[in-house]
């Protein structure tokens, strides 16, 4: 197949339609585009010159509409006026100019019975030669390419078919990747607002924890005042039942000289005393 396109490309870049052979706009009548006489006119001597060829031209246009046509006085007169202009325009003549003093020499060939070789006349007999020789070339090219054109039609035909098949598949997932992408959508607007809402419960559970720790807090020092309190109740007890520290000082004291007995019954006493009994 590449080498078909290879050998295609070559036979168009031969025979591009931009060839000369396929371009006859040259050689159309005259009378299909109104010819033009564009003359410089920059110096004071290409003015003079330009206005001397245009009153000639309309000089000569009034003699050709005459009726009956002067043809040995319009022939005279074309002659003298091409050979000044030949004169005034002798390093050169404009293209517009040299156009119109062919289209006049034609014209006076024609009263004489000659042929005029016209500039139409020598371009249609070059490029007539150079179609032959291009349509002989075409004609083998076609030849050659020919005999692979069966083949072409039918490899087209199969990827024809195969890109209709693609469009269908490309169809196909297209939609199902824009119902994949609805669905992501919808998924992502979900897990947002799930992420809102953990956000949310996080900072709810961080007030319960901090509420919860607040109550323990005030169940421990609630107990720890009862402790306390149970403390200073077994604590009042104690001095209600002791004596007064100074009288147990007292009593503390050993008698050395104290008869025999005396110390156990003062023990005695001095546990009486400090229960309170009499």
């Amino acid at each position: 197949m590449n080498e078909l396109m290879e050998k295609t490309s070559r036979y168009l870049a031969e025979f591009g339609t931009g060839g000369r052979y396929l371009q006859l706009n040259s050689v159309s009548s005259a009378t299909d585009e109104l010819p033009t006489l564009e003359l410089p006119k920059s110096t004071p001597t290409e003015r003079c010159n330009a206005r001397m060829v245009e009153e000639d031209l309309f000089s000569i246009q009034d003699c050709l509409m005459e009726k009956p046509l002067n043809k040995e006085g319009t022939i005279e007169y074309i002659g003298a006026a091409t050979a000044a202009w030949e004169n005034s325009y002798e390093l050169g003549r404009p293209a517009d100019l040299e156009k119109l003093m062919s289209y006049l020499g034609a014209l006076v060939q024609r009263p004489k019975g000659e042929l005029p070789v016209t500039f139409k006349g020598t371009t249609l007999a070059a490029h007539e030669g150079e179609a032959r020789s291009s349509l002989a070339k075409l004609e083998s090219a076609c030849s050659d390419m020919l005999l692979d054109l069966d083949l072409l039609k039918s490899g087209r035909e199969d990827v024809a078919a195969d890109l209709q098949k693609s469009k269908q598949a490309g169809a196909t997932w297209k939609k199902e990747a824009e119902e994949h992408e609805l669905k992501a959508k919808d998924a992502r607007e979900k897990e947002h607002q799930c992420l809102e809402s953990e956000e949310a419960a996080a900072k709810n559970l961080q007030v319960y924890d901090s509420t919860i720790d607040g109550v323990m807090q005030l169940i421990k020092r609630r107990d720890e005042a009862k402790v306390y309190l149970g403390h200073l109740a077994e604590e009042r007890k104690r001095l209600v039942v002791a004596a007064p520290p100074e009288v147990a000082a007292i009593l503390s004291y050993r008698r050395e000289s104290a008869p025999r007995g005396s110390t156990s019954k003062n023990q005695n006493s001095l546990h009486m005393l400090l229960l309170g009994l009499p």
